[in-house]
């Protein structure tokens, strides 16, 4: 993958709070594997990814967004970024936190998010219109 290459990653509405986001929207799942699902933004825009969660989970998204981070921001982290195509989602990729302990995690999580916010929101559904985007 390219290094400059966006990873797009979902924002659950308990992981957002106002414009900021928590760090738990870059902490992995143990049950997944210590991998972190994203998008691949050379392959799919931020809103498709939003718009396709939604349909798939028949769900309204307000409250949801989707933030990035590069590939070569993982990489300088020690993090590998994988392409993982689903049948449905041939732009899936993932983020590895695989062998590392709960401190490296967190730490790493917490250096995903400051990057993900200074880059700001890449899609974000406006208030009462939840397929306009707003923010950065």
């Amino acid at each position: 993958m390219n290094p400059e290459t966006m990873l797009y990653r979902i924002v659950f509405p308990v992981q957002a709070q106002g414009d900021a986001i928590t760090s738990q929207v870059f902490r992995p799942n143990p049950s997944g594997g210590m991998l972190l699902s994203v998008y691949d933004s050379s392959r799919i825009s931020a809103r498709d990814v939003l718009q396709r969660f939604a349909a798939e989970r028949q769900a309204d998204c307000a409250g949801f967004g989707v933030v990035a981070v590069t590939v070569a921001e993982c990489r300088g982290l020690g993090l590998d970024v994988n392409e993982e195509p689903r049948p449905l989602a041939a732009e899936h990729a993932s983020i590895s936190f695989a062998g590392l302990s709960r401190n490296q995690i967190i730490r790493k999580s917490h250096a995903l998010k400051q990057f993900a916010m200074a880059r700001g929101w890449q899609f974000r559904p406006a208030p009462g219109n939840h397929t306009m985007p707003v923010g950065g």
